[in-house]
């Protein structure tokens, strides 16, 4: 009688033996290949009593092996994961929507007049004030600051005209 006749016939309680040590069906089948394929390689087959005993040890320490390399895989996982930059779940949703609304306020800047638009980027893009925007396009300042009244409120418009629209769209 060789090696793997014995496996084959004493399986169910090596799987028995294998499943308590790991708990779980997917592994001890796992492993009971690993026994099966030493089993397999046996080139001395020895009494039944012996063989018995061998396959007992053989699956004790595939069992072993096999803790030994998922540790070394969950170590590894750790590893990776703390080193590795994680995603902000939160802080995507805020970029997503920013990026929306960011999108949203370009579209509509391509909508205002270039006056309107030249000042308002000034304004809120190179953080202007009145005076400075008023020096540099040489005009008064209160020219800029009904240009930028003006600018705000075709801005704004546009902006709820687009939210309106989006609302009803969905």
């Amino acid at each position: 009688m060789n090696v793997s006749n014995t496996f084959l016939e004493n399986r169910r309680w090596l799987w028995a033996v294998v499943y308590a040590r790991l708990g779980d069906r997917s592994a001890t089948e796992d492993v009971l290949q690993e026994v099966s394929l030493a089993a397999i390689r046996q080139s001395n087959p020895c009494e039944i009593g012996q063989i018995k005993a061998w396959l007992y040890q053989v699956a004790v320490r595939q069992v072993m092996l096999f803790r030994r390399s998922e540790a070394r895989h969950r170590h590894k996982l750790q590893y990776y994961s703390q080193s590795m930059p994680q995603p902000e779940s939160e802080l995507s949703l805020e970029r997503i929507c920013r990026g929306e609304q960011l999108d949203a306020v370009r579209n509509a800047l391509n909508q205002v007049r270039p006056s309107d638009r030249q000042v308002l980027l000034l304004k809120y893009s190179e953080n202007l004030n009145c005076q400075a925007i008023a020096q540099l396009l040489g005009v008064r300042e209160t020219t800029i600051q009904s240009r930028l009244l003006r600018a705000r409120r075709r801005l704004r418009q546009i902006l709820t005209d687009q939210e309106d629209f989006e609302e009803y769209s969905e």
